[in-house]
């Protein structure tokens, strides 16, 4: 019986290794596509892979599949990948290439072959944001006295965050949640890496308005953040959090998926509910793309434009500069001129529809992750009545329209239940004093 018992476990084995050969089937990246080690946005970061790369389907997770590309196994988002190439033609025509081109000619100075190593390790992702950053600080003449890069907090392993959450999430099935999520047509505009130099140029500028050095509530806000991407619209979302060394209640939200929230915001707070939905809100801002919308009405002026290429290669040597065309020079202009855009934003009004809209959405996010969304109200009308100086989104807009949009929001929907608070964000936020 054993001997037998033994062989069906060998066959069953075989078994499953031969579905999971028969799942394989070759697929197209048909945007920008990050590449991680797990299917969750918290999982390293592995291979930036371009449009049109072939790979091979492994397996599937909800939301994410498990591809090969050459050696490297790793997850990205399901929509990331169609059954066949994106036609010349329609590169030619849509702005999906003058985006890859965009970012691809950041990444470095070696000839490659497009057809075959459109991809970038996360090194060249960096270097290529931080190049682009220091020659905007310098165009825009800012002089940088706090170094942003010393406040990044390095990301919680897979572990943590799952204790973290694992008292905290709502446990809903699928169905319910989906129902929330789409109620109708959602239109979700997709993650656009390619202007992830532009993001960190912004940030990098915010950052010098001040920031605090908090590592446990860094950590906690970051672990905060990721359970509301997870219950979001995007969960490949990958954000970083910064505290604003401010009295004022301020709260940005910056392409490449940068959250600063200030001190003065976080010692307004009562209850960890209201800070779930302050981080909500800006998320919403994120998912849905509501700060690129400057990007996007250059887009058009940009499309195919390849010459950035070798116009990079060329400002990249010693004296180049007097080298370039008067297009590569007005190109490079119009890249910089949509950074100039994100960082004016960052510090004026956004539009009405935004803002209902991240709140809607942000509301949302906090019921998904387990909280209770009146606590929302409660924040608030807090600052509607104090005297604490408020900029960015949480003022100019009336509040008393929001509030009472949301009122009607979790009425009509049933959403008055959750979680409130807990012993470590009152730790925490006493930290701030």
């Amino acid at each position: 019986m054993k001997k037998l018992l033994s062989s069906f476990g060998v066959l069953l084995f075989c078994g499953v290794i031969f579905s999971q050969s028969a799942l394989a089937q070759v697929k197209y990246t048909n945007q920008t596509a990050d590449m991680r080690e797990g299917p969750a946005a918290y999982h390293e970061f592995l291979l930036r892979l371009y449009i049109n790369n072939k790979v091979e389907l492994d397996s599937s997770q909800g939301y994410w599949d498990r591809i090969w590309f050459k050696s490297t196994r790793g997850w990205v988002p399901s929509y990331t990948l169609s059954d066949t190439k994106i036609s010349d033609d329609k590169l030619q025509s849509d702005s999906l290439q003058s985006r890859m081109n965009l970012m691809f000619s950041q990444i470095n100075n070696e000839e490659t072959d497009a057809e075959e190593e459109l991809v970038a390790s996360p090194t060249q992702v960096s270097a290529a944001v931080k190049g682009f950053a220091e020659k905007w600080r310098r165009a825009r003449d800012i002089e940088y006295t706090v170094d942003f890069e010393k406040f990044q907090i390095e990301p919680a392993s897979p572990t943590e965050f799952q204790n973290f959450i694992g008292v905290r999430e709502r446990k809903m099935n699928p169905s319910q949640k989906r129902r929330l999520l789409y109620p109708g047509a959602v239109f979700v505009p997709y993650t656009d890496p390619a202007i992830d130099q532009v993001g960190y140029a912004v940030a990098s500028a915010v950052a010098q308005k001040g920031l605090i050095r908090n590592y446990q509530l860094q950590r906690y806000l970051d672990l905060l953040s990721g359970l509301i991407v997870e219950n979001s619209h995007k969960p490949e979302l990958d954000f970083k959090v910064f505290i604003l060394d401010s009295e004022a209640v301020q709260g940005y939200s910056l392409p490449g998926n940068y959250i600063f929230v200030s001190k003065g915001a976080l010692k307004q707070m009562r209850s960890e509910a209201e800070l779930v939905h302050f981080l909500a809100h800006e998320i919403a801002h994120l998912v849905f793309s509501h700060g690129m919308v400057e990007y996007k009405e250059q887009e058009p002026r940009v499309k195919r434009e390849s010459l950035l290429d070798e116009m990079r290669r060329k400002l990249a040597e010693d004296g180049a500069e007097d080298q370039a065309t008067e297009e590569e020079r007005e190109n490079e202009q119009r890249i910089t001129d949509w950074t100039d855009g994100f960082y004016d934003a960052a510090n004026s009004e956004r539009l009405e529809s935004y803002e209902f809209d991240a709140d809607y959405w942000g509301i949302i996010y906090t019921y998904l992750s387990g909280y209770n969304p009146n606590e929302a109200i409660k924040y608030l009308n807090r600052i509607q009545i104090s005297e604490t100086e408020a900029i960015t989104e949480w003022t100019g807009l009336s509040l008393e329209r929001r509030i009472e949009a949301i009122n009607d929001q979790i009425d009509d929907l049933n959403l008055g239940n959750g979680n409130t608070s807990s012993e470590l964000f009152q730790r925490l936020m006493n930290s701030l004093e």
